[in-house]
């Protein structure tokens, strides 16, 4: 599905608009339906990279992990009072939803028990029992702090937040911000880049989310282990993503991800111009070199 929408040049007969209101009141609204149009279409385009995005037949859709329909189909088996505690790092595409609404809504139970847990973690690393640093999120105090002595260790320090929705959409988003990196890497594009990628949306994350989230978004980043970064690193030297996805045993969160960050976005009224831009790639919408000269062409700004 594909069209165009073109600003037609101005009519000869337009330069005597000022004498006549009649033809000048028609040029407006002209322009206005079109400006209508416009949106219209932005929106159609928008659900439409999220339905690809869902049909899309890759190694995303062979999981069936964290799914509404996998507790719908074990909720006449699930104690109302277990405490879920939840290790998953994105967004339901269609609804935007996090675990902390998919599971006690799957669940029909709202005050079923919920724990995010979180942070800069390599599973390989964990298994070698190296020094790691997560959070536990709850609304739930006590159920965090009972979470936390569970999990602590001379090797696992574990830190409690009351931020569920936050430590869940820093661990959604900077899967995204992984690729982008990657992608930076990918293109050899050196340091300079990728520090000013990463600071570009980054910042808008981890400065609101807390130290351990910080953490998070630098090892995806910045660490070959990371599946997201990989999946930039090869977008980035130019093979598709179609033949990325079919080589990978594991999944790359980011890419199914990325599809809801404009929406996200928008419903926040956030502006995260790199993140959008992986959108748009992973979308076949913009190459990565257009999507640089994207990026480097944004208006100027004061920091604060």
């Amino acid at each position: 599905m594909a069209a165009q929408i073109v600003d037609f040049p101005p009519s000869s007969d337009d330069n005597d608009s000022e004498q006549n209101p009649e033809r000048l009141t028609a040029a407006e609204e002209k322009k206005d339906r079109r400006k209508a149009v416009k949106i219209a279409w932005e929106k159609l385009v928008r659900w439409s990279r999220s339905w690809r995005s869902k049909s899309r037949p890759d190694v995303l859709q062979r999981t069936q992990k964290f799914t509404a329909a996998f507790l719908e189909s074990i909720v006449d088996h699930v104690d109302p009072g277990l405490p879920f505690i939840s290790l998953s790092k994105g967004l339901e595409l269609n609804t935007l939803r996090m675990m902390s609404q998919i599971i006690p809504q799957a669940l029909r139970n709202p005050r079923q028990p919920f724990v995010a847990l979180s942070g800069p973690s390599f599973a390989m690393e964990l298994m070698s029992k190296l020094p790691t640093a997560m959070v536990v999120a709850s609304k739930d105090k006590k159920l965090a702090n009972e979470v936390q002595q569970l999990l602590a260790s001379e090797r696992l320090r574990i830190n409690t937040s009351s931020d569920v929705i936050g430590v869940e959409i820093a661990g959604a988003l900077k899967n995204v911000l992984a690729i982008a990196a990657g992608i930076v890497e990918g293109m050899n594009l050196g340091n300079n880049s990728m520090a000013a990628l990463v600071a570009q949306d980054g910042c808008q994350v981890c400065n609101t989310y807390g130290a351990i989230r910080n953490g998070d978004i630098m090892l995806t980043c910045f660490v070959s282990l990371s599946r997201n970064r990989t999946v930039g690193v090869r977008l980035g030297s130019g093979e598709r993503l179609e033949d990325i996805l079919s080589s990978m045993n594991q999944v790359a969160e980011g890419v199914a991800t990325a599809g809801a960050v404009i929406t996200l976005a928008e419903k926040y009224n956030v502006k995260m111009p790199v993140l959008t831009a992986v959108a748009r790639i992973i979308d076949n919408e913009l190459t990565p070199q257009a999507a640089v000269l994207e990026l480097m062409s944004l208006p100027q700004v004061e920091e604060v």
